[in-house]
């Protein structure tokens, strides 16, 4: 259950909104712990589009292993 959804059930009960902050306090104060989520696309990706992508990245790594090529970490949307 995330925060959002502890606002929201709050707001039903109560009928008062409450800060995101004031209830992540309180959770704290009670010694609750809760953690932001990861969202993946895995379930939702084109394996196939996936699996040829993963081929040409490996083709390019043996190829920079080899020296053929040097491949950048470094370079940023300008292309620098």
């Amino acid at each position: 259950m995330s925060v959002t959804d502890v606002l929201n059930i709050y707001l039903k009960n109560e009928g008062t909104a409450v800060h995101v902050s004031t209830v992540r306090a309180f959770l704290k104060k009670e010694g609750r712990s809760w953690k932001m989520t990861r969202h993946s696309l895995k379930n939702e990706r084109d394996e196939q589009a996936y699996q040829q992508a993963r081929q040409e990245i490996d083709v390019l790594n043996v190829r920079a292993e080899s020296g053929e090529i040097v491949l950048s970490q470094n370079i940023d949307v300008t292309g620098h």
